[in-house]
């Protein structure tokens, strides 16, 4: 089954589940975004994207998994990144550099 990706936090939640880093979207929204098991669901079916402090649960989750034991430099060089991804993103929607 191809499945197409709509955004960055699509993308981010793709990797981690195909990587073992989490199992399902309940998984994902309650230990990576620190919202309800429901959150990621609930968002992606209208088409919106985490809120500004759910993206920075996000990074801080990202970062723990990136330090932490098992990992290959090649994951960590892709979790750095989307840690990247998404501060740009939330500071974009925040109106830019503060």
């Amino acid at each position: 089954m191809i499945y197409e990706t709509k955004n960055l936090y699509d993308q981010i939640f793709q990797f981690v589940r195909a990587n073992g880093l989490c199992r399902s979207k309940a998984e994902f929204s309650r230990c990576f975004l620190g919202r309800s098991r429901t959150y990621w669901n609930a968002i992606c079916r209208v088409g919106l994207l985490p809120s500004p402090d759910a993206g920075q649960t996000l990074i801080l989750a990202l970062s723990n998994r990136k330090d932490g034991p098992g990992l290959g430099d090649a994951t960590r060089e892709a979790l750095a990144t989307m840690i990247w991804q998404v501060e740009a993103d939330i500071l974009e929607r925040q109106g830019g550099a503060q």
